[in-house]
């Protein structure tokens, strides 16, 4: 059985973890925090900002897993499938691949 995709661009490329997360998490000059939403140790962040993309963070625990711009029509598709979003990450191995399913 094949895993479900994510729900942004496989283009998107992972940024390093910073040493203070909580950073990524406060609004940037012209945002407004949309939502905060959390689920099992995960947290998911979306800032409406000028122009149509909004910037969303996910990070688990204090690791930042990967922060991107998203069309801000669709970012409560994010908060709305959390928990899916949050069992396609956990269902990798550490290397990145997609775990076996049965």
């Amino acid at each position: 059985m094949t895993p479900p995709t994510l729900f942004w661009p496989s283009a998107t490329k992972e940024v390093p973890v910073p040493t203070d997360l909580e950073v990524k998490f406060t609004p940037k000059e012209g945002e407004t925090i949309a939502y905060d939403e959390r689920y099992r140790g995960w947290r998911a962040v979306a800032f409406y900002r000028e122009g149509p993309d909004a910037r969303i963070v996910i990070a688990r625990g204090e690791e930042l897993v990967r922060e991107f711009d998203y069309p801000a029509y669709r970012i409560y598709n994010i908060a709305a499938h959390l928990p899916d979003t949050v069992a396609v990450f956990e269902s990798r191995l550490p290397g990145g691949e997609d775990a076996p399913h049965s």
